[in-house]
């Protein structure tokens, strides 16, 4: 097979790149806007805004990766991005964590059904690359409106907490304010947990709920604040006198816990400006993905694997940062011999113990009389096997479309890779929309009914919307992909040395 490349200037292609990223930065600026506003009551007080405790907590708060971070757009009105927390994974006391901050500055902190989903994938990221957990606590629980959509994901959040903690996981919490009922078994949940005195209180129930259920009136401190847990009920293990003496406790706890001193990536000297130029506008116009992938990949340490067969995928070995690696990419649909090779290649790593990177940018499986009577789907399924069960670690990043089967077989979130990104230009759905027009013009769909469609299709295809419901882990700069996989693959080496003792129970008070 020959491909036709891209044909747009590279200077179209930077100033389409440009352009998507100032729109993902308007909506950040946007939500970030409306958090500022209703933060300057923290100062008012001598508090620390939910924001300012996250930048308090990092070593570096520009090297903070986001898990997350834009979920929730597209599915409220006003759309909130983060499901009402800040999240991710960042350098605290020289080790790696994740952390999770409720932004207790919109609606109060509280739990939303998008919002714990997240804490779901962050869970299920911290117990995979066994990193403590760390979470700022000012939540007035559920979100009662949500109940029905939250309600039993959130008790696998606790069950998760608890599982963490039996696998030798520390988590940490850090009271700022109240938290009421689910917010308050974080804290229960906790391995270690710090209060701030005055302002934290902790309870199932607050005043007025109490006094409708028993027609007890009792102050809010009385049930649940700092003093009384310290002195009394035993949650509180440590009291801090505000915000930053609560954050340098817990950073004198975090730096004592026996995990290993991390290595942060220099951002700076990761930084690639010449990717923003090999990205077409249109997905449908072929590319030359070997170019991007010399971009990421460690100078002169490229190697293809079997470069004349099966040229619309390409794989091949690499290194990135010194980390040994296996590459796989498209540069249209899948084909049999692509799927072939991708089978073969994926087991060849699995081999030699290589972590998988996956840059996502195909149409799909090839269709046709020939492909068919060739075997494409006995091949793909293989390929959906070997993706799926090989025991090497998987990074996946969406760097263009990414359509049907071709999606799960280029390890995406639903074949669960240890992580997953996409670029501000990624297109993912189960068609193209404009072939989607195609097969409801042949069983006669009405013209408005498939302009409405097609339409639809496009919306519910973009970064940001499948960022909205955690269909990835965030969209990236492409700039900074290869600072994003230097850093997972990090955390992927070094949670080898990180010796767990697991117990049948974890810490209980």
């Amino acid at each position: 097979m020959t491909h036709t490349f891209s044909t747009s200037s590279q200077t179209e292609n930077h100033a389409n790149q440009i352009d998507l990223l100032k729109k993902i930065e308007e909506r950040k600026s946007q939500h970030q806007t409306m958090c500022d506003q209703k933060e300057t009551r923290y100062s008012e007080s001598g508090r620390l805004s939910p924001s300012a405790r996250l930048d308090a907590l990092l070593d570096n708060p520009s090297a903070f990766l986001p898990i997350g971070e834009f979920c929730g757009a597209h599915l409220d009105e006003p759309s909130h991005l983060g499901g009402g927390q800040f999240a991710g994974i960042g350098m605290v006391a020289g080790k790696w964590l994740m952390v999770q901050v409720y932004n207790s500055a919109i609606k109060g902190g509280m739990m939303t059904a998008i919002g714990v989903k997240r804490t779901l994938r962050l869970q299920e990221i911290a117990a995979r690359q066994r990193l403590p957990f760390v979470t700022l606590v000012e939540s007035a629980g559920a979100d009662l409106t949500q109940q029905a959509d939250l309600f039993i994901d959130a008790g696998t959040t606790f069950a998760n907490q608890a599982r963490l903690s039996a696998a030798g996981i520390t988590s940490i919490a850090i009271v700022h304010g109240t938290a009421t009922a689910g917010g308050a078994y974080v804290a229960g949940l906790a391995d270690m947990t710090i209060m701030v005195d005055q302002y934290a209180q902790v309870f199932l129930a607050g005043p007025p709920l109490v006094r409708a259920a028993t027609g007890q009136d009792h102050h809010a401190d009385d049930l649940g604040g700092s003093r009384m847990h310290a002195h009394v009920s035993g949650l509180c293990d440590f009291i801090a006198k505000d915000d930053q003496s609560a954050i340098d406790t817990a950073k004198q706890l975090i730096q004592k816990l026996p995990w290993p001193q991390a290595e942060l990536p220099d951002k700076k000297a990761h930084h690639r400006p010449d990717i923003l130029k090999l990205i077409p506008k249109d997905f449908r116009q072929p590319i030359d993905v070997s170019d991007i992938i010399k971009q990421l990949v460690d100078r002169d340490q490229w190697v293809e694997f079997k470069p004349l067969y099966g040229q619309s995928t390409v794989v091949g070995f690499a290194d990135i940062h010194g980390h040994r690696v296996g590459i796989l990419s498209n540069q249209g649909p899948i084909d049999r011999a692509g799927s072939e090779k991708s089978s073969q290649f994926i087991q060849l790593c699995n081999n030699q113990n290589r972590p998988l990177v996956f840059l996502q940018n195909t149409t799909g499986f090839m269709v046709g009389k020939q492909q068919e009577q060739a075997g494409i789907i006995k091949y793909g399924a293989r390929m959906i096997q070997a993706v799926t069960n090989v025991d090497v670690p998987k990074i996946t990043i969406h760097i263009g479309a990414s359509f049907g089967a071709g999606n799960y077989a280029m390890c995406s979130r639903s074949l669960n890779p240890d992580f997953v990104f996409a670029w501000p230009n990624n297109i993912l759905s189960v068609m193209g929309g404009h072939q989607a027009a195609q097969v409801l013009e042949m069983i006669g769909g009405k013209p408005e009914k498939i302009a409405r469609i097609v339409e639809q299709y496009h919306q519910e295809s973009s970064a940001i919307y499948c960022s909205g419901r955690l269909w990835d882990d965030g969209i990236i700069d492409p700039r900074d992909t290869r600072w994003v996989l230097c850093l997972c693959l990090n955390l992927i080496q070094s949670r080898s040395s990180i010796q767990l003792k697991s117990t049948t129970l974890g810490v209980t008070r």
